[in-house]
């Protein structure tokens, strides 16, 4: 019996506090998603605060020592391998 593969849908917030704390829940979850062990669902909203939120000073100046980050980089590396919701009219 194949195991089906689970689609999460994940917060900003937890996006952004998973780069910022690395070793906390949030970071671990992120380190899932690279191993390929959930899909991410998401929608272009959510890339577009996504990638403002990244590009703010406060984050920047949060970012742990010796990383840095490219915000689009960083929601392309999402966009390849997330489910894109289309919002309902």
């Amino acid at each position: 019996m194949t195991q089906k593969k689970i689609i999460a849908v994940l917060d900003t917030n937890i996006l952004v506090s998973g780069i910022l704390s690395p070793h906390g829940v949030p970071g671990h979850i992120l380190q899932k998603f690279r191993m390929h062990a959930f899909d991410f669902a998401s929608s272009p909203e959510q890339f577009l605060e996504i990638q403002k939120v990244l590009q703010r000073p406060s984050v920047i100046r949060c970012l742990p020592k010796g990383i840095s980050l490219d915000a689009s980089n960083f929601v392309n590396i999402f966009k390849k391998n997330e489910v894109t919701t289309q919002r309902r009219r």
